[in-house]
């Protein structure tokens, strides 16, 4: 049994392969700032309850794979959640898990981001990252079958949603599960990180005079805030 209210694991039912990978990774990321309580609220009258599911509602299908609601008598939550039972090759799973919830995972994201990263400097920054550690690390070591499976689900999000790029989403979210913290602590490795990259890579003249000194302040910015914050911790514990 699941007890309703004390898991920020349950925003979607979704696994790679029938627990698929990107999902898993999906999940956990939007998990560690965004409870499933904000996209399925509990009813007060049913906290700390055991959740027994009642039946499950085909909502559609796709391939060899389907999509349900998870349907809950008790009224547990205000909108029922979801699970997707995925079969087929990889990509054809991350395809129809693309076609059930593109639309959803790419508004989920920019909820995450926008909830977490407020000023867009910091978002341009952490993404700038997140795709750089995606190109240059994580996809070198993931699996073929499972980068398979994120191609599936950007070209399935682009034809039912025309959402786009969601497999560069998915590159930046599996980033951000291996992430050792929350985002304020690493903002300024991402900008020491992204100045680094920005040597190997061209920039237009624009570019240079608009976005090389933003980060350059916000670094310096956050730096001292840091060695303040360090310095104002010595005086009291002295």
């Amino acid at each position: 049994a699941i007890t309703a209210g004390d898991s920020s694991l349950l925003c979607l039912a979704m696994r790679l392969s029938l627990l698929s990978l990107f999902a898993l990774l999906l999940v956990t990321a939007l998990a560690l700032c965004v409870s499933a309580t904000s996209l399925f609220p509990p009813n007060p009258a049913t906290l700390g309850k055991p959740v027994q599911p009642d039946a499950l509602k085909l909502i559609t299908s796709h391939g060899q794979s389907q999509f349900y609601e998870i349907q809950l008598k008790q009224g547990v939550y205000q909108t029922n959640p979801y699970l997707a039972v995925l079969q087929g090759t990889y990509y054809d799973m991350g395809r129809s898990l693309g076609v059930f919830t593109g639309d959803k995972l790419e508004t989920m994201y920019n909820t995450f981001m926008t909830s977490v990263f407020p000023k867009p400097l910091d978002r341009a920054l952490v993404e700038m990252f997140c795709d750089w550690q995606w190109d240059e690390i994580l996809r070198k070591q993931t699996p073929t079958e499972f980068v398979e499976e994120i191609a599936g689900l950007r070209d399935g999000a682009l034809s039912q949603y025309n959402v786009k790029d969601l497999d560069v989403i998915a590159g930046r979210i599996i980033v951000l599960a291996n992430a050792p913290s929350d985002g304020d602590d690493w903002l300024p490795v991402i900008a020491d990180e992204i100045a680094k990259w920005l040597k190997n890579h061209t920039l237009s003249d624009a570019d240079k005079q608009e976005i090389l000194p933003m980060i350059q302040r916000e670094y310096t910015a956050r730096q001292a805030q840091r060695d303040m914050s360090k310095k104002n911790a010595g005086h009291c514990s002295m």
